[in-house]
């Protein structure tokens, strides 16, 4: 079964034909030293001051506005404050080359902003330029609260998933934009989903209410570990997380689930993800700004590939 997930997955995200240069990849900026300047989307505009703290078995990224009025947030509707607007933290493996990211964390008032896919374009461009052999892996993306979520889910009785009550407490999906992010990357769930999957695995499914601007999602309980699994439906034609809450409620089974997700109509979170082989000409593609870095990152990527 694992070699079927890989050649479904494989078939996923495999760019349709060779790639022949860098492809654009989220918002525009410019990084010059410790300066992030984002020229697109939602932000365009913004300049946000860089820290780094990179070890062989660490990597931190904090990132901060800048406070001399020379280019203040766009559309800001709140006070300058010393609090970062956003952090990235990796574990890094000098064995094997492996950077696994942790969580970005982005403060309130900037998430919905398209800021996750320039954050992760850079921190994960300057990783893979320090060294000759590198790649990449997630921990528990879109992780949930699983104290929260043991209380909440409910046995299914039925195949029609129970609707979060609200006096329950609330759980939404978090992390979201990361997961997009990671799938758009080439990035598939590390452990066999489709066992995880089976019905006899799963043992209560549960529609999660939207939380706008959170979008509506399921919560599956599991007999076997990671014990809880999230999920949220893609719109086929855009890839962004349907709004429809209805759609969940309608949800018939975890097989359903399985197929969407092999189809690119779903992710599931709070899982560890990881690159695969079939995915590199993709991921260096899209963070590299040139040929000159395209090949250098392809070799980088080559020579840390895991088997």
């Amino acid at each position: 079964m694992p070699a079927l997930l890989n050649r479904i997955f494989g078939r996923m995200f495999v760019p349709a034909h060779p790639v022949a240069g860098p492809v654009p990849f989220g918002s525009r900026y410019v990084l010059s030293a410790d300066r992030l300047a984002i020229e697109s989307g939602p932000l365009a505009g913004t300049a946000l001051r860089v820290e780094r703290s990179i070890s062989d078995t660490k990597a931190d990224f904090a990132f901060y506005e800048i406070a001399d009025g020379s280019a203040p947030v766009a559309n800001r509707q709140s006070p300058i404050t010393p609090d970062p607007v956003a952090h990235c933290h990796f574990d890094r493996d000098p064995e094997t080359g492996t950077e696994t990211l942790w969580g970005v964390f982005i403060r309130s008032e900037f998430r919905h902003r398209r800021l996750t896919t320039p954050l992760i374009r850079l921190t994960f461009r300057e990783l893979l330029a320090s060294g000759r052999r590198h790649w990449f892996a997630i921990r528990k993306l879109m992780q949930v609260d699983s104290e929260a979520g043991r209380r909440d889910a409910q046995s299914p009785g039925n195949p029609k998933p129970e609707i979060q009550s609200p006096l329950s407490p609330r759980i939404t999906l978090r992390n979201l934009g990361i997961g997009l992010v990671a799938l758009r990357l080439g990035f598939r769930p590390e452990p066999d989903i489709d066992s995880m999957l089976s019905p006899g695995n799963v043992k209560a499914v549960q529609a999660l209410l939207p939380d706008p601007p959170d979008p509506p999602g399921l919560l599956l309980r599991l007999a076997t570990q990671p014990g809880l699994l999230v999920a949220a439906f893609l719109d086929p034609d855009t890839g962004m997380p349907l709004a429809d809450a209805e759609a969940y409620e309608r949800f018939v089974s975890p097989r359903q689930l399985l197929r969407q997700t092999f189809n690119g109509q779903a992710i599931i979170g709070n899982v560890d993800y990881i690159l695969p082989r079939t995915a590199l000409a993709g991921f260096a593609a899209r963070l590299a700004n040139d040929h000159a870095e395209l090949k250098r990152f392809t070799a980088a990527l080559r020579r840390g590939a895991r088997n």
